[in-house]
């Protein structure tokens, strides 16, 4: 299992499958799988914006944010830490409000 799959697997399965890949990106994360040598995690975060203006269903929209805001860390842009923070402004604005529950 990658990031990039469990984020397919988010971005495509059905409800509950896409809730559990969501859940397992913190699992993979602080595994000895993840060990630090994939890099796949880093397009992941650059492309989140524009990734989450394409989801329509809300609650696959809730588990790609909780799954993008485990990853967010490791974004290798030191010089520019907050360059996602405008747009998880506008998640915080979010019309259905579930978003706030992340």
């Amino acid at each position: 299992m990658t990031f990039t799959e469990l984020f397919k697997t988010i971005l495509t399965a059905d409800e509950e499958a896409s809730r559990k890949a969501a859940r397992e990106v913190r699992k993979f994360l602080y595994s000895s799988q993840s060990n630090g040598k994939s890099r796949d995690y880093l397009d992941i975060i650059e492309r989140a914006p524009d990734t989450y203006a394409k989801v329509s269903a809300d609650w696959r929209q809730e588990n790609f944010i909780m799954a993008v805001s485990v990853i967010y860390f490791l974004h290798n842009r030191e010089n520019h830490p907050d360059f996602l923070f405008p747009w998880f402004f506008q998640l915080l604005r979010h019309k259905n409000g579930n978003i706030l529950r992340v």
